[in-house]
């Protein structure tokens, strides 16, 4: 591969910033024959969500996932952030309670389960 999906997501984003929408297509169709010509199509999954990630950045936003125990924590967890961030709600029961949560590359994990395998290392040393 000659760039990184990072790169090609970078190269989109400036491609488009600032277009209208008709322009913006133009240019998408113009970037998706250049990943044709480099053989990087099968790199599209990729490229978008580090493209949507660039978006995000560059509007100032957060992307948060909330794993939680429970839909009604994730939901009041949710709450505190506020349209801020791009928020991801993971319902996982094997939490047994609490919650888990990631901001961009930050993991706070508050959660039973997490306690738990903790304490489980300690006694075993």
């Amino acid at each position: 591969m000659k760039y990184s999906p990072r790169q090609y997501a970078s190269a989109l984003h400036s491609m488009v910033s600032g277009k209208t929408e008709e322009a913006a297509a133009i240019e998408v169709k113009k970037f998706a024959a250049f990943l044709k010509k480099n053989n990087a199509l099968h790199f599209h999954r990729e490229i978008a969500e580090k493209f949507a990630d660039i978006c995000r950045e560059s509007d100032g936003k957060k992307k948060i996932t909330i794993k939680a125990a429970n839909h009604e924590i994730a939901q009041k967890i949710k709450a505190r952030f506020g349209e801020s961030a791009d928020t991801k709600i993971v319902v996982d029961k094997e939490l047994i309670a609490g919650a888990s949560i990631t901001i961009d590359n930050l993991r706070i994990d508050n959660s039973v389960k997490s306690r738990l395998s903790q304490m489980k290392k300690a006694l075993a040393h």
